[in-house]
Order: C-alpha cells, then structure tokens, then sequence
C-alpha cells in the first residue's frame, strides 16, 4: 500500500514546481513513468491520488496517467538483455542471477547494467489548463 505515500509525494512535487515556477492555472494531466519493479498498482495510486487532489484547487480536476516501464533486466553470465515478465530473479536460459542495474542508470560505465529498466518513477509531463 504503498501507493499513497507515492500520491503524497507526487502532490508534493506538483505543488512545488507550480510555486517555483509561479503558475495560477490548474493543472489538467499528469503523467507519470512507473517501473515494473516498483509494483505500482495503477488503480489504486490514481485512487489515492484522486482523494488528495480534493483539497487542492489547483489539482481538482487533474487526470493522473500512469505509464508502466517494462523490466529489462541484463544476465551478465550468458549476456542476454530480455523483458522479466514475473518476479522471478533468475535468467531464463542460463539460470543465472540478474542484474537490475542502478536507479535510473542505463550505462555500464557508471556502474549500471546495459538497458536495465524497471525501477525509475518520476513524473514525466504536466499538462497546464490555458486560463480562460
């Protein structure tokens, strides 16, 4: 359940970069990018998130789209990059264990496993309602 701390934190967020960026109008989509990993029920994060938007006259009207990430996870013992369909952390031709790969980190260089997805969370778009 810990899709109500992510709709409190999501708010937080919104609100903050409304302030920052000193916009009055309401806000009328949001997008967010959820990673697989993260086990983010969709329906219930836009739940939590529609019953804390009503105190917010900006947010009151806001849709929240959530957009899942695939999991791509990296064997490095055979060096197969695939989509992890279920939760089981082991390759699916060799047997060997995966890696995730760092937050957000795509790049070997820095430590991060090649193409491994799955885990990131972070709002991707604000769509601003034009002043009528």
């Amino acid at each position: 359940m810990h899709e109500l701390s992510i709709a409190q934190g999501l708010i937080r967020i919104i609100e903050d970069e409304l302030a920052k960026r000193n916009v009055k109008n309401q806000v009328e989509r949001v997008v967010v990018k959820a990673g697989k990993l993260n086990a983010i029920i969709p329906d219930s994060l836009s739940f939590h998130f529609d019953v804390l938007k009503k105190s917010r006259p900006q947010l009151e009207s806001t849709v929240l789209e959530v957009q899942e990430i695939p999991a791509i996870v990296h064997c490095p013992k055979c060096h197969r990059t695939f989509e992890l369909e279920h939760a089981i952390f082991a390759c699916e031709v060799c047997g060997g264990p995966l890696e995730l790969g760092s937050h957000g980190s795509n790049d070997a260089q820095s430590g991060g496993s090649p193409r491994a997805t799955g885990r990131e969370l972070f709002i991707e778009k604000l769509v601003i309602k034009d002043p009528e």
